[in-house]
C-alpha cells in the first residue's frame, strides 16, 4: 500500500478502527466523522492536540472562550513520523478541514468562525484567518466577568453541546482521578476502576443535578466569598488530592450521537464538581452529593 502524494484513505480507516479498539466503540453508537478525523489522525500519526490559544467569542448574546486545538502545528511527536511527513499531513489537514466549513458563527477582527457542517453542537468551531488558513477551536466555557453573575452547566449542555434533555445521553461514566501519577497513586486509580451508569432513571437523575449546577468561571475554585469548595483553601485541596483520591471522581458523559463531554472533576470531600484552570462550581445539595456518591460507588466514610 503506497500512498506518497496524500494522505491514505486507508490509514485513516486504521486509524478509526484503532481508536474503537481503544475506547471500546459500540456497533450501534454512530460515529461523528469530524470527531472519528480527529481521533484517527491523533493516533495514527502521533501528533498530539495541543491547546496554545485562547479567544472570547461574543455570539447569541454569550461571551464564550475557545481555545485552539493544535493538529497540525505541534510537529512530530515520536520517531516514526518524520518532517516532510509531518508537513505533508500539516497541507492535508487543510485541504480536510474545509470540507467541514459549514456555517458563519462569529467574527473575531478580521478572523471568522465557522460550526462544524452538519453539526448541531458548536463544541467545535473553524476558524479561517485573511490568509485562508483553516484551525480548529474547542468550547472551554462561558466567560464569567463578575462572580455573582455565575452561568449554569445546563446552558453549556444545551447551547454549545446541542443536549436538551436526558434522552440525547448515551451514559455516563466514573472515571478515577489522574492527579497522582505516583505508583500509590496508579494503584488507586486500578483500586477504583471505572462505573458506567446506564440506568435511565439513574442518567436522568445524574443529569438533574449537573444542568442545574452554577459555575464560577476560571480561577474561582478555592476563594473564600464563593459558596462552593467549602471549608476549603487551594492549599487544602492540594493536600486533600493526594491523601484522598478515592474520594475523586473524574467524569465522561457519552452522547448518542457518538461524542463525549469530559472536564467536569467531582470532590467527595466538599461534595461539589471543579473543573481544570480553576473552574468552580457551587456545592451541591447534600441529596445531592449523597446521589452521585452512590452511582459513583464513592464511600465517603
Amino acid at each position: 500500500m503506497v500512498c506518497r502524494k496524500r494522505i491514505c484513505p486507508a490509514l485513516l480507516v486504521i486509524g478509526v478502527v484503532l481508536l474503537c479498539s481503544l475506547t471500546g466503540c459500540q456497533k450501534n453508537v454512530p460515529m461523528d466523522p469530524f470527531q472519528s478525523y480527529l481521533d484517527s489522525l491523533k493516533h495514527a500519526t502521533g501528533i498530539i492536540v495541543d491547546v496554545d490559544y485562547q479567544v472570547t467569542l461574543r455570539a447569541e448574546g454569550r461571551n464564550m472562550d475557545y481555545e485552539k486545538v493544535d493538529l497540525s502545528e505541534s510537529g512530530p511527536v515520536n520517531k516514526d513520523v518524520t518532517e516532510e511527513e509531518y508537513q505533508r499531513i500539516k497541507e492535508e489537514n487543510q485541504k480536510i478541514l474545509e470540507g467541514f466549513v459549514g456555517e458563519l458563527f462569529a467574527k473575531d477582527g478580521g478572523k471568522e468562525f465557522y460550526r462544524i457542517k452538519d453539526h448541531g453542537d458548536i463544541r467545535y468551531l473553524i476558524r479561517k484567518t485573511p490568509k485562508g488558513e483553516l484551525s480548529v477551536w474547542e468550547f472551554k466555557r462561558f466567560k464569567v466577568f463578575y462572580i455573582e453573575n455565575p452561568y449554569l452547566y445546563g446552558d453549556a449542555l444545551t447551547l454549545i453541546y446541542h443536549v436538551n434533555s436526558a434522552d440525547d445521553i448515551r451514559q455516563i461514566v466514573f472515571l478515577p482521578p489522574t492527579f497522582d501519577h505516583t505508583e500509590d497513586g496508579k494503584a488507586v486509580q486500578k483500586e477504583i476502576g471505572t462505573t458506567t451508569v446506564k440506568n435511565r432513571s439513574d442518567v436522568e437523575a445524574i443529569y438533574q443535578v449537573l444542568k442545574g449546577m452554577e459555575c464560577y468561571g476560571a480561577h474561582s475554585l478555592g476563594r473564600e466569598d464563593l459558596p462552593c469548595c467549602r471549608d476549603n483553601t487551594i492549599r487544602e485541596m492540594n493536600t486533600a488530592h493526594m491523601g484522598n483520591a478515592r474520594k475523586y471522581r473524574e467524569l465522561r458523559i457519552d452522547l448518542k450521537n457518538g461524542s463525549s463531554i469530559t472536564g467536569l472533576k467531582y470532590s467527595a470531600t466538599w461534595g461539589g464538581f471543579y473543573e481544570n484552570d480553576g473552574v468552580a462550581y457551587h456545592d451541591l445539595m447534600d441529596e445531592q452529593a449523597a446521589l452521585i456518591n452512590r452511582l459513583a460507588k464513592i464511600k465517603t466514610e
